[in-house]
């Protein structure tokens, strides 16, 4: 009986951390929600991201890959258009699930804007060299 029971309880485990896995590690960040503002050539992006992890365990790194991600036009679910205008201001609130984003928990916030918060022409696809990444 205690030979079974051994079996048992290392195959929950191997099931737990394989699904745990899979939680923190198989599905990919989305956008939940999009809106921009613009004023004449000046354009400001806010968007609300589920990364679909059980924890984020560096902020600033999860931060440049949202950012990264923006810039290239490189999420999964949504295909940014830039035809008007690319952003010259990208704000964003991180959520771990779609369960915390209608709780309206953020695990972050982020904002990329030009240095020295001076507003500019520069836009975050063409000039990320003026831009400083700001985590909360």
């Amino acid at each position: 009986m205690g030979r079974k029971k051994s079996i048992v309880l290392a195959a929950v485990f191997i099931v737990a951390v394989i699904a745990a896995d899979y939680l923190q590690n198989g599905r990919e960040m989305s956008v939940y929600n999009s809106r921009s503002f613009t004023a004449g050539t000046y354009k400001e992006k806010h968007l609300i991201i589920v990364v679909n992890r059980l924890y984020i365990p560096d902020k600033m790194e999860c931060a440049s890959e949202i950012v990264r991600k923006c810039r290239e036009n490189d999420f999964g679910n949504i295909l940014f258009s830039y035809d008007y205008g690319i952003p010259n201001e990208l704000y964003a609130s991180v959520y771990l699930s779609e369960h915390d984003v209608k709780r309206g928990e953020p695990v972050f916030t982020l904002s990329y804007t030009a240095k020295g918060g001076t507003l500019t022409d520069s836009n975050i696809v063409d000039n990320p060299q003026v831009f400083e990444l700001t985590v909360e």
